[in-house]
Parts: C-alpha cells; sequence; structure tokens
C-alpha cells in the first residue's frame, strides 16, 4: 500500500512486511544476515517485546492516545500472590476479563503516570504535543530504488515531527549515544522522505522529547541540527541503495573480515 493512514493500528504498521522501516534499515546496516533472519527467514523465532519495548510502547498510548489505553492494557489488580490458591484464582479471573490486553502492575501504571504528568507539565514538550497529527503511518515507493518504505512519526506538525522516548538518562551526552546507537536520527529522515513523497511538503524540523523512565522523570527537549539531519539523510539514501541491491541478488551476508585497532580511548 501507498499513502497516509490515519487509523492503522500499531501492530498492522509493524506487520505490513511489504515496505521497510528504520528499524529495518538500522538491522541491514548492522549486517544484511541481520534483516533477513529478523525479517525474511522463514524459520525466524516469533519476536517479543522486550520489558523496556512493552513499557515504551503503554507510554506512548498514555500520553498521545490516551483513549485507546484502557483497550490495550489492564491493570493488575493489588494483592494478588499467586503462590497461594486464593491468588491463583483470582489472576485467572483477571486473565478472562483482560483478554488479549497488555498486563501492567499497578507499580508501572503509577510510573507511567508520572512520567506523563512530567511530560505535560514541561512547557516546551507539552506545546509539541498539543495540535499534531498523532501516529499517523506514510507509505512510499522510492524513486531513486524502488523500494518501498514505509515510517510512522509520534507527532507531525506542518513544518516538523516528534519522537517521544523514554530513556534512562535524558541528558545530553547520553541521550547522543542513543541516537547514534540505535539510529533515532535515521528516523528524521525516513519521516522527511515519507511526508515529502506523500504531500510534497518538506519537512526539515525533528525533534526529541525525551523523558527519563527513574523518578524524578526529567524531561529533555532536542532538536536535530542542520549538519545531522543532511548527514541523516544521506545516510538513509546509502542504506537503501545497498539494500536493493541485497534484495535484486537474494544475497544477505554476514559481518565482513576486516583488520581492526583498539578504539582512541584506549
Amino acid at each position: 500500500m501507498i499513502g497516509i493512514f490515519k487509523d492503522l493500528s500499531n501492530d498492522d504498521y509493524h506487520n505490513d512486511k511489504t515496505a521497510i522501516s528504520r528499524s529495518g534499515l538500522w538491522k541491514f546496516r548492522e549486517a544484511p544476515s541481520k534483516y533477513w533472519n529478523n525479517y525474511l527467514n522463514p524459520d525466524r523465532p516469533e519476536k517479543k517485546d522486550t520489558p523496556d519495548m512493552a513499557f515504551g510502547r503503554a507510554f506512548h498510548t498514555l500520553v498521545l492516545e490516551p483513549h485507546l489505553f484502557s483497550e490495550q492494557y489492564a491493570i493488575i489488580p493489588e494483592g494478588i500472590d499467586r503462590r497461594t490458591k486464593e491468588g491463583k484464582e483470582k489472576y485467572s479471573e483477571f486473565l478472562s476479563k483482560s483478554h488479549g490486553k497488555t498486563e501492567i502492575t499497578n507499580s508501572q501504571m503509577n510510573n507511567l503516570n508520572l512520567m506523563r504528568k512530567s511530560v505535560l507539565d514541561h512547557p516546551q514538550a507539552s506545546q509539541l504535543i498539543l495540535g499534531g497529527a498523532i501516529e499517523n503511518s506514510f507509505f512510499w515507493e522510492d524513486p531513486h530504488t524502488g523500494v518501498r518504505c514505509k515510517t510512522r512519526p509520534d507527532i507531525w506538525h506542518e513544518n516538523m515531527t516528534v519522537d517521544l522516548k523514554t530513556i534512562c538518562s535524558a541528558d545530553e551526552r547520553s541521550f547522543k549515544n542513543s541516537l547514534v546507537s540505535y539510529g533515532y536520527h535515521l528516523q528524521s529522515a525516513m519521516n522527511r522522505e515519507g511526508i515529502y513523497h506523500n504531500v510534497n511538503n518538506d519537512i526539515k524540523t525533528h525533534t526529541f522529547i525525551c523523558v527519563e523512565k527513574e523518578w524524578p522523570h526529567l524531561v529533555a527537549v532536542y532538536i536535530l541540527d542542520k549538519n545531522t539531519l543532511d548527514f541523516a539523510h544521506n545516510m538513509f539514501k546509502n542504506i537503501l541503495t545497498d539494500f536493493k541491491k541485497c534484495l535484486d541478488k537474494n544475497e544477505w551476508p554476514g559481518y565482513e573480515i576486516k583488520e581492526i585497532s583498539l578504539p582512541a580511548w584506549a
């Protein structure tokens, strides 16, 4: 499919394997074999959320789509001791009523609410959320390679996209490390491309709202500078070109043999 989808669920977006996302391209960048084994290998194991991924998704829903939270998440009642017969029965009753929902403990729910309050109390972060289009899915075909791509910005304003991140430390140095390690900057390029090819609007501002998972849940707002945006755009095009070559040949090599030296800090 090609176009903007405003009501596509998060699961349906991720289950579409006909288009490649930032996470897919980042796996490919590590090693083409990693992409093939995680997305194309018919014998790949079922992929399950890590606790951090599940918590981050719950936070996104609570802040950006609160009307969906009770449909997707169920809070485990306090005082259930699953080591006892009575506790097992109460937990079984809870499961029967919350079938298909993700379980959240009271402690996690309390943490989520405190984090949400920190974001909404932050003057800049709250304004970045207000009035934005939430969780729109963009699908397009790259004109240079013919590869189908997809992106799903957390928040889309007319002149910028915004990502909401739950993070251990939101200080600048720590976030820069996360930016590079997880390829968050690549998301800016894909948002820009996806929006441009669907509505012909060239977005050149990408902002992050970062909230710490531990008390006091400090919030930081970071805006990518022009050099980083240009670097990310070139990176996206280069990775996509390499991806197309592997796709055409159906060859997905692993790590290369290289001569290495100690890192500069050593």
